[in-house]
């Protein structure tokens, strides 16, 4: 779940545990996806500039293996927990499920059509190239087996 200024208490904290520090200026957290989005401070991150469109705020993302919602005794969330903080984010189990779906697809075309189908596609579209290596590790194993 996404949790914004209108579905989490009054002066709600995020804590990072593994670093014992306190998250600021947070926008969102995603409980699911195992984000949290920052408003940019330059002080705190020099090297890091996210682009942003006019009149935005420049935020970025913290990425964690798990986010706990703490709701206490309120009706509304008042505290997160992060743990494992993660410099990219993981693949969720809807991405890999999308992935072997892919996988699956590419592997039932004729030969032929296979051929052509990576000719064409596999340069433009790096979930493909993926599914593409991927299918084609299984017809080498399927291959050598026979």
């Amino acid at each position: 779940m996404i949790y914004t200024t209108r579905n989490s208490g009054y002066k709600c904290a995020v804590f990072d545990v593994d670093r014992n520090e306190r998250l600021m200026m947070v926008v969102a957290i995603n409980t699911a996806a195992g984000w949290i989005e920052v408003i940019h401070d330059p002080r705190q991150h020099p090297d890091e500039v996210p682009s942003c469109k006019p009149n935005e705020v420049p935020t970025f993302r913290l990425y964690f293996d798990s986010i706990y919602a703490i709701w206490g005794m309120e009706p509304l969330p008042v505290l997160f927990h992060c743990y494992g903080r993660r410099k990219q984010p993981a693949v969720t189990p809807q991405a890999m499920w999308l992935l072997g779906a892919l996988v699956k697809t590419v592997e039932s075309l004729p030969e032929s059509v296979f051929d052509t189908f990576v000719e064409r596609h596999i340069v433009h579209d790096a979930k493909v190239a993926l599914a593409w290596a991927s299918s084609h590790q299984i017809r080498a194993a399927r291959s050598s087996a026979r």
